[in-house]
């Protein structure tokens, strides 16, 4: 028997299945402008598929009047740039924000209700009901949380939701799904939130990193600035992907935290991703770093077991920024409705 050659075909289909997976990540509708990639030397548009974007964007509790304005400003360069660039409905952007019952809605934008236990919860079981396998879901977990050493409790009016907890309601959601937890000791979220066809990105370890977290600015500022084209493709690999924008928040990130006071300060983050759904987040981003940012950029590409990375390596992010789009788009201050 041709061993070798019945090994080979196996291999090759394992990378066509790995492929498949991971362009099921990016579900988009029909209009949407795919990132152009080249193949020697000429445009190649990936296969777009057709099904629903939704987004849920929690913010906790804000604490005072200083993390107000950043939670809210990270907020609304998220919502602006999912409905202006990736082919997200505005109606299907939804917004539940910490504020206590007798607190007047931000300015910037109206919620979809507040962030407390129950309505966040109600809100992932609708999630989980209207999705179908062709739809594609992100959430943004913004704010304050605290790690009691068994579980970190997210900081939201009234009761506090615990990661596992969290986790739980969200096991159930079909399509694909891009889940971005930045609060303090959000690497505890990726065990639980790990499944297969899902990217979790958090803004730490699973471990003592409680204090505050610049992540989701960072993050906010990285999709209202990545467009396609080599100046965004960090791994060089022809084509602007999740890893990208996990590669250039992550880099913008430590730059803050070695240049953006008067004395450099230790990143007290460290951004983790799991794409492989073994619950165990990898630092992809110490290959991409340089040596002063604590990185490996320049030495030989250190890799584990089971790496994550290839999954979100193969799920380019598909541009939607028609004008039309941007035109229709009401970013205006208008209440949603249940």
């Amino acid at each position: 028997m041709n061993y070798p050659f019945l090994i080979a075909m196996l291999i090759a289909l394992l990378s066509t299945l790995n492929a498949e997976e991971a362009l099921a990540i990016q579900t988009v509708n029909s209009n949407a402008v795919p990132v152009s990639q080249k193949l020697n030397g000429e445009a190649v548009t990936p296969k777009t598929i057709a099904g629903v974007r939704r987004a849920l964007i929690a913010c906790s509790l804000p604490g005072d009047e200083i993390h107000l304005e950043q939670f809210k400003e990270s907020i609304t360069l998220i919502r602006s740039s999912l409905i202006k660039k990736f082919g997200f409905d505005d109606s299907n952007v939804r917004i539940q924000f910490g504020r206590s019952e007798d607190d007047a809605e931000p300015d910037d934008w109206k919620t979809h209700g507040r962030s407390t236990k129950e309505e966040l919860l109600k809100e992932a079981s609708t999630l989980v009901k209207e999705t179908t396998d062709a739809d594609t879901t992100w959430v943004f977990l913004i704010g304050h949380s605290y790690f009691d050493g068994k579980s970190v409790f997210y900081n939201v009016p009234d009761v506090d939701i615990k990661h596992e907890e969290f986790a739980a309601s969200f096991k159930e959601l079909k399509g694909s799904s891009v889940f971005f937890i930045c609060t303090p000791a959000s690497g505890y979220f990726i065990k639980g939130l790990s499944q297969a066809n899902r990217v979790v990105i958090t803004s730490s370890e699973a471990n003592a990193e409680t204090n505050g977290s610049i992540f989701h600015t960072h993050l906010a500022k990285t999709l209202e600035a990545i467009l396609p084209g080599n100046e965004f493709d960090f791994d060089n690999d022809g084509k602007v992907t999740l890893v990208d924008l996990y590669i250039k928040t992550t880099r913008d990130m430590v730059d803050e935290y070695l240049t953006g006071s008067e004395s450099p300060l230790y990143p007290t983050e460290h951004p983790n991703i799991d794409d492989n759904g073994d619950g165990r987040g990898t630092e992809l981003q110490i290959n991409y770093l340089t040596p002063e940012q604590g990185g490996r950029m320049g030495k030989k590409l250190r890799k584990r077991k089971n790496q994550d990375g290839p999954i979100a390596a193969q799920s380019p992010l598909l541009f939607d920024i028609k004008e039309s789009r941007t035109d229709k788009a009401d970013l205006s201050p208008t209440k949603q409705t249940n």
